[in-house]
């Protein structure tokens, strides 16, 4: 199997695990936040941004992992794999438990950060020990996820994921709507996490024959090599989980979790976008460490500028949905208080989220590379910046100053800069990124954003159906319109010929039966 079939693989199979969480969230979030109310749903959020902190225990180990799993799998020297593996497997289990002790420490400090009721102050504590008990456990054994990734084995991941992410969402409604509340939830999710990481050890086992899980083949002399690549990989995933959590935690202490809920909304359905693309680009970090292992700068730079080229024609769709559609769908999935509250937070970020059109890719080159502190440089200006702004207009314009303050230097940062500084990386020219990207998807953006204009304004979408058929005819339009002036020559005849071979194999399968 080449390594475009590969790539393409793992990236249909992540969609997969995508849709899997895009359509089970959407019924999943109205139902928790009209069940559980505004206040004790916003507390959960909270539980899970202060948790979420705790992955930074992770100290950039997992990546790598992925990133000297494939480098040494493509050297065929699998005694330095080993070595690795095991040694950032005793980092992470010593990792793991300081996550435990830590949540139990901070949570009785809790009361006195957020403004909490004081009759739901015990539930949020024990929720909060839970799910840090969780993230440790979890961390203690990610070293499994990062050895499948490391294989280019992302499409068993997601199998995975998606299987167990179906189990919780089923324990969880049923726990919610036999009246329990966020410590069930949290148990729930524990119990689940169980289940995951002893399936992905199943697969480890079966798949990564070259590969032996033992603590004792722990080596000093790996420790400089997993850190002189984690150590800076550590302080960017940590300055990316501080940013994403940072609104939510600048909302429960100024205006409480009320709030959060309303920010949230807005956040999850941009995360729903981000986390299809970031499905899409995150299996390319192994391929680029093989790149780079074998000093093939050509197959670095065509990653770069393709990736970043599908990631765009992506970002418009969804961009464009969520700008002229965004409003209604609200008011549909969450009701009018949403779409008059939320409406204007999801506007700002999505705005923000399309004129950075590599923001993913640029994350993958420089995982795979390991080339880490300017951008870390850049990110904690980044985030002192919208720390500043973001309280400064949160006091002045509500929840969508505090989304204005953040989106404004992540535009900066990700729409000019980076790509300035990978180009320089991979020796491309922002001339020729502009024109690779930007121009050739003009036309089918402006296509694709009047005909939604267009048809909400003859058909306003009051129900699911009559949204969902304008959204279909509209990506259809754009879709056909990429495929024919996007896309090279090679690309179209590849995916034609593909198309062929799956309709030949159904043909196969048909005249048997």
């Amino acid at each position: 199997m080449s390594n475009t079939e590969k790539i393409i693989r793992n990236v249909f199979s992540s969609w997969v695990y995508y849709f899997i969480q895009l359509g089970v969230g959407f019924f999943m979030l109205p139902f928790l936040v009209h069940r559980l109310g505004n206040n004790l749903y916003g507390m959960w959020v909270l539980v899970l941004s202060m948790t979420g902190y705790m992955v930074i225990f992770d100290l950039g180990i997992r990546g790598s992992v992925v990133k000297y799993v494939a480098e040494f799998d493509a050297k065929n020297d699998f005694k330095t794999l080993n070595s690795v593996v095991n040694t950032s497997w005793v980092i992470h289990i010593i990792a793991g438990l300081s996550i435990v002790a830590v949540s139990f420490i901070l949570s009785f400090f809790l009361n006195h950060i957020f403004k909490i009721d004081n009759t739901l102050i015990n539930d949020f504590t024990t929720c909060f020990r839970i799910m840090g008990l969780c993230i440790g456990f979890t961390l203690c054994f990610s070293v499994l996820g990062g050895i499948l990734e490391g294989y280019k084995r992302t499409d068993i991941v997601s199998a995975i994921e998606g299987f167990c992410f179906i189990i919780q969402s089923a324990l969880i409604v049923l726990s919610v709507l036999r009246g329990h509340g966020i410590i069930v939830l949290a148990v729930i999710i524990f119990g689940v996490n169980i289940l995951k990481q002893i399936t992905r050890l199943v697969f480890v086992r079966k798949i990564c024959t070259q590969l032996k899980l033992d603590i004792f083949l722990f080596s000093k002399e790996q420790l400089k090599l997993i850190f002189s690549y984690s150590t800076l990989l550590f302080v960017y995933q940590s300055l990316r989980n501080i940013i994403s959590s940072l609104p939510n935690m600048i909302l429960g202490i100024f205006l409480g979790p009320a709030a959060v809920t309303f920010y949230s909304i807005a956040g999850r359905l941009m995360n729903y976008c981000i986390t299809f693309l970031f499905t899409a680009t995150t299996v390319l970090v192994p391929f680029i460490s093989s790149f780079d292992a074998l000093n093939d700068k050509a197959r670095l730079s065509k990653s770069f500028i393709v990736g970043s080229k599908y990631s765009y024609m992506l970002t418009l769709f969804f961009g464009s949905v969520l700008l002229i559609m965004g409003r209604p769908f609200l008011g549909l999935w969450m009701g009018s208080e949403f779409a008059q509250k939320s409406y204007p937070v999801l506007f700002i970020m999505v705005f923000s989220f399309m004129f950075v059109p590599s923001a993913l890719i640029i994350e993958a080159v420089l995982k795979g590379l390991g080339r880490f502190k300017e951008i870390c440089l850049l990110i904690i200006a980044e985030m002192a910046i919208g720390i500043i702004l973001g309280v400064i207009l949160l006091k002045k314009f509500g929840i969508a100053g505090l989304a204005t303050g953040f989106a404004l230097p992540i535009l900066l940062n990700y729409g000019i800069i980076l790509p300035i500084f990978v180009g320089r990386i991979l020796r491309i020219t922002f001339n020729e990124y502009i024109k690779n990207i930007f121009a050739t998807l003009i036309i089918p953006a402006m296509v694709l954003g009047s005909t939604l204009i267009i048809l909400r304004s003859n058909l306003y979408p009051d129900n699911y159906l009559i949204l969902f058929i304008e959204v279909l005819l509209s990506s259809l339009l754009y879709f056909v319109l990429c495929f024919r002036l996007v896309l090279s020559k090679y690309e179209r005849a590849f995916y034609l010929s593909r198309l062929r071979m799956v309709l030949r194999g159904h043909k196969v399968v048909k005249a048997s039966v």
